[in-house]
C-alpha cells in the first residue's frame, strides 16, 4: 500500500508533539482520570488512541467516533485503595457512515473519609471527582478521522466544590487496511479547579501510536496489536502496549504492558453483548480488577454499506478480488446489506464469478423472507446461520467422506431454492461421477471376492454399492443370490473362532457381516452384545445418515428452519435425538430453532 504525502505528515505531527514534550523527570502528576477506561482497552495496556473502535474512544481518541459502526452503550466498574471506587459509563452514535457522536461519564470518589478537628474525630465527609465528555469525530479525507471533545469537570470535597471545562483533540489516519495510527491530545485546554483557597489545574497529555488489526492467524483466529507513547506533563513518556487474540469472533484472550505495570485480560461476545475483564498486576499496591459490560444497539439508519475507508486497488482483476474479500467479511458477519453492496461491486469488475453472483442469489433470497413480515417485528434472520454456503460445506465434507446420498441431499436443499445455482450443478455433478466410480470400484472387489471364495467379502462389497444406488436391481439380485448359497452356519464357527483366540476386531466384523444376510442370527447378535460397548461420544452426521428415516426427519428440520416454521424444525430434530440422543449438530440446532421462536414470540 502506498503511503501518500498525508500519512508522513501525520506520522511527522504526531512524532514531533511527543519527542518535542519528553522529559526524563517525573515531577508533575497525573489526572485522576488517567487510569483509563473499558477493561478491552485497559487489557491491551491502555493503547488504545490508534484503535479506538468502540464505546471507550470517547475517552481515548474522539476521532475515532467517526469509525463506528454501531450505536453502543458501555460501562465499567473498578474498585481501588482504602474504599475509592471508579466507574465509567458512555454512549456512542454514528450518525453517518463517516461522522459521529458521543457522551461519557467518569466517577471517581472516597467516602467516609474521617475529619479530625485538633486530632480529634469529627464525623466523616466524601470526596468525589466527575468528567462529563461530549464528543464529535468526523472523516475529513478518506483516511483521516479528526475528533474533539469537551469535558465538564467537577470536583467536591466535603462542603467545597468547583467546576471546570477542559477539551480534548485526536486524529487517526489509517495506512493501509491493516494499520492505523492515532493521536490524541488531551486536556489541550486544561480545566482548572479551586476548592476553598487550594487551586489544582489538570496537566495536559498527549498519546500516540500505531495498531495492527485484523491479521488472521488462523480460521479461527484473529490478532490485534497496537503500540503506543503517552506524554504527560512534566512527566516522563510511558510505553502503552498490547495484544488481543480473538477466537471464533466470541472468546478474546489479551495481554499488554501499561505504563510501569503488566496487564491480562479476557473478553466474551454474545451477539450484540460484550463482556470484558482486565487484571494489573502493581507493584506497589495491590493488583486491580476491572469489569466492563458493553452492548451494541445496532446500526443507525444512516450508516451505508461503504463504511469503513477504502484504498482500492488500480488494476480490474485486483479490484474484483478486494470487493469480493470485503463482501465477504460482511458475509461472514450477517451483515446481509453491506454483503450484497460489495458483492455487487466486485460483479461490475469480473461479470462471469459465479461465486458473487451465488451469493447475491442467497442473500436477495433472505431478504425476500424479510419483505414477507415487514409489517411485523422480524425474528433475527437464521437463513444466513444455514444458508447455500453452510449447505455446500457439508455436501463437500460428505462427499470428500464418500458418503455420496448424504452429499446430494444437501446440495439439493440449495436447488430447491435456487434450481439454476451454479456451485450446486457443478457439485452435483461431481458427486454422482464420483459415485459412479466408486460403485465400479466395489463391482471390481465383489468380483475379487467371489473367485477367492471370500464371500462375507463379497457381500459387503454389494451391501457399500447398495447404500450409494439403493435401486440397483442388478445388484440387489446378486446379493440375494449369494446369500442363498452362503454356508452361514460354516461363517459362523469362523467367526466365535476369532472370538475365542481373543481377536475381537475379525470377530465383530464376521458377526456383522453375517447379520447382513441374517438380520435375526441370535448367536451373532449374543457375541456382539458381548463385545459392543455403547459409545457415549458424539453421533457424526453421517452415522445419522446411514439411517434413512431418521436422516430424512434431520434435512426436514432445515428445510423448516429455512422457511421460519421453527415450532416444526425442534419437533423434527427433537425426533433425531430420539434415535441418536449424542448428535452435537442436532442439539445447536435445535437451540438456533429456539432462539428464533423466542424471538419470533
Amino acid at each position: 500500500m502506498m503511503i501518500t504525502v498525508k500519512h508522513i505528515v501525520t506520522i511527522a505531527f504526531v512524532a514531533i508533539v511527543l519527542v518535542s514534550n519528553t522529559k526524563t523527570q517525573d515531577a508533575g502528576r497525573e489526572s485522576l482520570f488517567s487510569i483509563g477506561t473499558g477493561a478491552r482497552a485497559l487489557g491491551l495496556g491502555g493503547g488504545f488512541s490508534s484503535i479506538a473502535n468502540d464505546a471507550s474512544t470517547i475517552y481515548y481518541n474522539p476521532a475515532g467516533l467517526a469509525l463506528l459502526k454501531y450505536q453502543e452503550v458501555s460501562a465499567m466498574y473498578m474498585s481501588l485503595l482504602e474504599g475509592t471506587n471508579y466507574g465509567f459509563a458512555s454512549w456512542v452514535y454514528p450518525i453517518s457512515s463517516k461522522s459521529g457522536i458521543g457522551i461519557g461519564i467518569m466517577k471517581i470518589g472516597t467516602d467516609d473519609i474521617i475529619r479530625r478537628i485538633n486530632f480529634v474525630e469529627s464525623g466523616s465527609f466524601n470526596y468525589t471527582s466527575f468528567q462529563l465528555m461530549f464528543g464529535f469525530g468526523a472523516e475529513i479525507t478518506n483516511d483521516v478521522n479528526l475528533g474533539i471533545s469537551v469535558k465538564a469537570l467537577n470536583q467536591s470535597l466535603d462542603n467545597f466544590s468547583d467546576y471546570g471545562i477542559g477539551m480534548d483533540i485526536g486524529l487517526t489516519s489509517d495506512l493501509s487496511k491493516n494499520i492505523r495510527i492515532g493521536f490524541v491530545a488531551r486536556d489541550l485546554m486544561p480545566p482548572e479547579i479551586r476548592l476553598d483557597r487550594a487551586s489544582d489545574t489538570y496537566p495536559t497529555s498527549y498519546a500516540g501510536g500505531m495498531s495492527i488489526r485484523n491479521i488472521k492467524l488462523s480460521e479461527k483466529v484473529t490478532m490485534l496489536s497496537s503500540l503506543e507513547l503517552e506524554k504527560i506533563e512534566d512527566r516522563s513518556a510511558k510505553l502503552h502496549t498490547g495484544v488481543e487474540l480473538v477466537v471464533d469472533n466470541f472468546y478474546a484472550l489479551r495481554g499488554g504492558y501499561d505504563k510501569n505495570n503488566f496487564v491480562v485480560g479476557i473478553g466474551y461476545s454474545f451477539d450484540n453483548l460484550k463482556i470484558d475483564y482486565a487484571y494489573k498486576f502493581e507493584k506497589r499496591i495491590s493488583d486491580s480488577h476491572r469489569f466492563s459490560l458493553s452492548y451494541e444497539i445496532g446500526k443507525t439508519d444512516a450508516v451505508g454499506a461503504d463504511f469503513e475507508p477504502e484504498i482500492v486497488p488500480a488494476d480490474k482483476n485486483s479490484q474484483a478480488i478486494f470487493f469480493k474479500e470485503k463482501a465477504e467479511n460482511f458475509y461472514a458477519q450477517n451483515q446481509l446489506d453491506s454483503a450484497m453492496f460489495y458483492y455487487k461491486r466486485a460483479l461490475t469488475f469480473d461479470n462471469k464469478d459465479i461465486g458473487v453472483r451465488g451469493h447475491i442469489t442467497a442473500i436477495e433470497e433472505s431478504n425476500r423472507f424479510k419483505d414477507e413480515k415487514s409489517s411485523k417485528t422480524v425474528a433475527p434472520d437464521y437463513l444466513a446461520n444455514i444458508s447455500y454456503n453452510e449447505y455446500l460445506r457439508q455436501a463437500n465434507s460428505f462427499f470428500k467422506k464418500k458418503q455420496f446420498s448424504a452429499a446430494l441431499d444437501m446440495v439439493a436443499l440449495v436447488l430447491k431454492i435456487n434450481k439454476e445455482h451454479p456451485e450446486a450443478k457443478s457439485l452435483r455433478k461431481e458427486i454422482i461421477n464420483g459415485r459412479n466410480e466408486e460403485v465400479k470400484r466395489f463391482e471390481f472387489l465383489a468380483e475379487d471376492a467371489l473367485k477367492e471364495n471370500r464371500y462375507l467379502d463379497a457381500i459387503s462389497a454389494y451391501l457399500r454399492i447398495l447404500e450409494m444406488e439403493p435401486e440397483n436391481k442388478k445388484i440387489k439380485l446378486a446379493k440375494s443370490k449369494l446369500g442363498k448359497e452362503i454356508d452361514l452356519a460354516h461363517q459362523l464357527n469362523k467367526a466365535i473362532g476369532f472370538y475365542q483366540i481373543g481377536q475381537y476386531t475379525e470377530a465383530s466384523k464376521r458377526f456383522r457381516a453375517i447379520l447382513l444376510i441374517d438380520n435375526n442370527n441370535l448367536a451373532a447378535l449374543d457375541f456382539l452384545s458381548r463385545m459392543d460397548v455403547k459409545s457415549v461420544s458424539s453421533t457424526s452426521l453421517e452415522e445419522i445418515q446411514k439411517n434413512k428415516k431418521i436422516w430424512k426427519l434431520y434435512i426436514d428440520g432445515l428445510r423448516f428452519m429455512r422457511e421460519k416454521e421453527y415450532q416444526k424444525a425442534i419437533d423434527s430434530w427433537n425426533q433425531v435425538l430420539s434415535k441418536f440422543p449424542n448428535s452435537v449438530e442436532t442439539k445447536n440446532n435445535i437451540k438456533q430453532a429456539q432462539l428464533g421462536l423466542k424471538a419470533e414470540q
